[in-house]
């Protein structure tokens, strides 16, 4: 074995180590993606989206603003 092969022998180990970590970084990434969206779902999936008010009367022409509660990915107010 000549000094090249050496060479190009531990690069060859350095590019599977790298993209055996880059592999796992992915897969990190993917675990924590599917843990947050399943705490998000669960959370949302026990509030029920509400109005502000239960019953509004109003004449022809008013306007009324109503505000929404529990919406799925915002705060609760």
């Amino acid at each position: 074995m000549d000094r090249n092969d050496s060479g190009k022998h531990k690069n060859v180990k350095k590019d599977r180590y790298q993209g055996v970590l880059a592999l796992c970084a992915v897969f990190l990434v993917f675990c924590f993606s599917l843990s947050a969206i399943r705490f998000v779902n669960a959370d949302s999936r026990n509030k029920r989206i509400e109005l502000n008010k239960k019953k509004v009367t109003m004449e022809v022409g008013n306007s009324k603003k109503l505000k929404v509660r529990n919406l799925p990915g915002k705060p609760l107010s």
